[in-house]
């Protein structure tokens, strides 16, 4: 009995190195997936970041600040449009000024009340992002483990082959020692 011929030793030795150049890609693309991953989110960490650190340092308060300005920025382009209207539409007067007085009002509650949202909401927001972060990381080294894996077992099995063929060589020599010692023992047993 003899192991598995050189042809399919050397299949077997290609398909395990396509197993682990696909492994090597596979974990070569996922790191560079996982930068432009990364890249893309930086905005809103930095954004919702800004907004978690906002106690104690000034700087944390203007930068938090700043990221709420595109919703406090929605909010203060409202009232521009809502003072021109009562601007145009109201006859100058004590009901003008009620309006414009309500108006200031609504304009300073709705900023604080965007405001707090958005930083009451921000761990919240980055905890989501650093467990997509994670789950993807996960995903892109599962990836690239599976080729790894399967490179890892072709070569496993290459080597379970190869050592058979050799228990199978040392056996049949094993077994023609025995039979020579066998006869020489029945001549040498006879004369």
């Amino acid at each position: 009995m003899s192991g598995p011929s050189g042809s399919t030793l050397n299949a077997e030795r290609s398909t395990a190195g396509a197993f682990s150049s696909l492994g090597q890609t596979e974990l070569g693309q996922s790191q560079e997936q996982y930068q432009q991953y990364k890249s893309l989110i930086q905005p809103a960490i930095t954004k919702y970041g800004a907004l978690a650190g906002l106690e104690g340092v000034p700087q944390q308060r203007e930068a938090a600040v700043a990221a709420a300005a595109p919703t406090v920025g929605t909010i203060a382009s409202g009232y521009d449009a809502a003072k021109t209207q009562i601007m145009n539409n109201i006859p100058p007067g004590a009901a003008r000024d009620q309006a414009l007085a309500n108006l200031e009002l609504q304009k300073a509650s709705g900023t604080a009340g965007a405001f707090a949202s958005e930083v009451q909401g921000a761990p919240d927001v980055l905890a989501n992002i650093g467990a997509g972060v994670g789950a993807y990381s996960l995903q892109q080294i599962g990836a690239a483990l599976s080729g790894l894996t399967g490179a890892q077992k072709s070569y496993s099995d290459i080597a379970s082959q190869q050592n058979q063929a050799k228990a199978n060589t040392v056996g049949l020599i094993s077994g023609i020692a025995g039979a020579a010692g066998t006869a020489a023992g029945g001549y040498f047993g006879k004369h």
